[in-house]
C-alpha cells in the first residue's frame, strides 16, 4: 500500500468513528427534544462553515470559482469521483459520482443526518468563501440518486 492509500485509509478510518459519535449525538438529541433539533444543528454548523471558509477566503489572493473548486474539490480527489461538465470564468458544473461521505452515512443509516450536516452545509462554503457564489443541486449521492449534480455559479 502507497503512503497515500494508507494516509488515506487512515482518514477514512478517523471519519468513520467520527460520524458514529455525530449519529449518535443527533439521535440522542432527537430523541430527547424531537426532530426540531435538527434545525438547530444545521443552523450551527452552517454558520461555523460559512465563517471557516470567509476566514480562509480572507487568506487567499483570490476568491473566485477557480480558487473555491480547487480548494473544495481538487484535493478530494481519492474520497470522491466526478467530472467537470462545464467550466468558465463565472460557472462551475460537475457530476459527482462517487462520495465517501455519502457512501458511509449511507451505509449507517443516517443519510438524512449526512444531507443536513455535511451536503446541505457546502451551500455555506460557497457563500462564505465569495457571498456572489451560489451553490444549486437537484441530485444527491445521499439521498439515493445517481450523482450529485453541482453548479457554482458567479452573481453579479
Amino acid at each position: 500500500m502507497s503512503q497515500q492509500n494508507g494516509i488515506v485509509e487512515y482518514f477514512k478510518r478517523l471519519e468513520h468513528q467520527h460520524f458514529l459519535e455525530l449519529i449518535s449525538y443527533v439521535r440522542a438529541l432527537e430523541k430527547d427534544y424531537g426532530s426540531d433539533c435538527m434545525e438547530v444543528l444545521a443552523s450551527a454548523k452552517y454558520e461555523l462553515t460559512y465563517k471557516q471558509w470567509a476566514e480562509l477566503a480572507r487568506s487567499q489572493e483570490q476568491n473566485g470559482i477557480a480558487k473555491l473548486f480547487e480548494l473544495l474539490w481538487e484535493g478530494a480527489g481519492p474520497l470522491l469521483e466526478y467530472e467537470v461538465l462545464y467550466r468558465d470564468s463565472e460557472e462551475i458544473q460537475l457530476r459527482v459520482t462517487k462520495c465517501f461521505w455519502a457512501d458511509t452515512f449511507r451505509e449507517m443509516g443516517a443519510a438524512g443526518i449526512g444531507k443536513t450536516l455535511y451536503c446541505d452545509d457546502e451551500h455555506a462554503s460557497a457563500s462564505g468563501f465569495n457571498p456572489r457564489i451560489r451553490l444549486t443541486r437537484s441530485k444527491t449521492l445521499m439521498e439515493g440518486d445517481d450523482c450529485c449534480d453541482h453548479c457554482y455559479l458567479l452573481e453579479e
